[in-house]
């Protein structure tokens, strides 16, 4: 059996079971089995797609691991696998979020700081989007005390309508 097929047969094992330990096991297999890239420095048109599909599955694998880890709230392999997962899909919010958690349970601010500027940076930069609420409110828990925004500050209105409508409140309130 090549180390390819061994790899996708590990992956579909890992997908299929549901008891924890069986899939810790396949999901190890199918680390073990990925060599690296498909066909590595072969440009030929026929394996771009092949490159492509096990770079994905292997993406895959790193999310399942992702999600087994922090289900059992093994810190340390959920930002492993995050990790590995920002590589192949930077963009993937749901990952950066659970790296900021696995950071903040071990007590690391710094590095859910770090993760999520590195985040917020390559998404404005491929989307032109801020983070989704729920990263930013990670990123509130990971600022210390003295920099943390004000409670009315959290929750300025985020859009230019908003914001009119509040100036307008208060120059109506003004001039009561």
């Amino acid at each position: 059996m090549t180390d390819a097929v061994a790899f996708e047969l590990a992956v579909a094992t890992a997908r299929a079971t549901r008891e924890p330990g069986e899939k810790r096991i396949a999901m190890l297999r199918a680390e073990a089995a990925y060599s690296g890239e498909f066909m590595a420095g072969d440009g030929d048109e026929w394996c771009l797609g092949r490159r492509a599909y096990y770079a994905a599955l292997q993406a895959d694998l790193h999310l399942l691991a992702l999600r087994s880890a922090r289900e059992t709230g093994d810190w340390a392999e959920v930002i492993r696998h995050g990790h590995a997962l920002a590589m192949a899909e930077p963009l993937l919010e749901e990952a950066q979020q659970d790296v900021m958690r696995a950071h903040l349970a071990l007590g690391n601010k710094a590095a859910a700081l770090t993760t999520y500027r590195a985040f917020e940076r390559n998404l404005r930069a491929e989307l032109g989007l801020a983070p989704a609420e729920e990263t930013r409110r990670l990123r509130l828990q990971a600022l210390p005390p003295r920099f943390r925004p004000r409670a009315e500050e959290r929750a300025a209105p985020r859009t230019i309508a908003d914001r009119l409508r509040r100036i307008a409140d208060e120059l109506d309130t003004l001039a009561r």
